[in-house]
């Protein structure tokens, strides 16, 4: 399995700057604009940072010279991206940054031309490749004493992210707990795209909750898996270092990295059908959005 880490230049900004807000250039380029975040072919909006290649890397000006838009390459129709900004205070100044979403249903299978220009017509651009469609995997069982599951499913190439959230309950109080890593061993795909996934959590539980295990009782235990492509970054450096430097990047004439993911969430504890055999559990039972605020490394909280 490929490392688990998208870096969202937003997010090192603010919790890895203090005071030094310049940076020495990479190189002549043409570079135009910086854009980071994944385009999720099952989210109901999809958001991405986008942000002017300069020598300071926030901004202190509230407006952004950039419109961004979203062509289906194989129909070749486009559509804006909405704009809004935000602010924050980095060592008493105020300073902006601006994510930019769409509502535009994704196609499995499909590329996707991500754009942004400013008015003297200088773009950057990033070609995201969208994995195909999958059905939701199916937990096969949940154990809520040893937190063991077996989850299987079909129709993918390559998973990028198996990450397991639990819902906790003690007397006194409550905690989540989140499960990001996983032993590759665990994970297993055949040629025709069919998976298994092991989960074993019990000793990632034990390292983070309060008090001893036989006082936890599950509230709830869930699963996103993503399926992904080579856009998925493998960064092998800092977060950091790889949002300053150049080293992964698939925007063109710019810096950045946008991926092309499929995420499905489900619930580790199996639904059945009439004949009382397990079968996936109806659409919307878990929400996605819900889950990525606990995610360490997608968030669905607004940086």
């Amino acid at each position: 399995m490929k490392k688990l880490y998208l870096v969202i230049l937003s997010v090192i900004i603010v919790s890895g700057l203090s005071c030094e807000y310049t940076f020495e250039p990479l190189q002549e380029s043409n570079y135009n604009f910086s854009m980071y975040g994944y385009l999720d072919l099952y989210s109901r909006f999809n958001r991405i940072r986008v942000s002017p290649v300069r020598e300071t890397i926030i901004s202190f000006e509230d407006s952004i010279d950039a419109k961004v838009t979203l062509t289906r390459e194989n129909s070749g129709s486009e559509s804006d991206f909405l704009g809004y900004k935000f602010t924050r205070f980095v060592d008493g100044k105020q300073v902006y940054y601006w994510n930019f979403f769409t509502e535009d249903s994704l196609r499995g299978g499909e590329v996707y031309i991500v754009r942004a220009t400013n008015a003297e017509g200088e773009s950057s651009t990033v070609s995201v490749q969208m994995p195909d469609d999958f059905p939701d995997p199916v937990s096969q069982y949940f154990d809520d004493s040893s937190y063991k599951s077996l989850v299987t499913g079909t129709g993918v190439k390559d998973l990028v992210v198996v990450e397991r959230f639990y819902d906790l309950r003690y007397e006194g109080g409550s905690i989540w707990v989140t499960v990001s890593e996983i032993d590759s061993n665990r994970v297993v795909i055949n040629e025709n795209g069919d998976f298994r996934i092991t989960v074993d959590d019990r000793a990632e539980i034990i390292e983070n909750i309060p008090v001893p295990l036989n006082q936890i009782r599950v509230e709830g235990a869930f699963i996103i898996i993503v399926s992904g492509n080579e856009s998925w970054p493998d960064f092998k450096e800092t977060d950091e270092e790889a949002a300053l430097q150049d080293v992964q990047r698939n925007v063109t004439n710019g810096l950045g990295v946008i991926a092309g993911v499929a995420i499905r969430a489900i619930s580790l504890e199996p639904c059945y059908n009439e004949s009382g055999d397990v079968t996936a559990c109806s659409a919307g039972k878990v929400n996605n959005q819900d889950l990525l605020i606990h995610s360490r490394i997608f968030s669905a909280q607004e940086y």
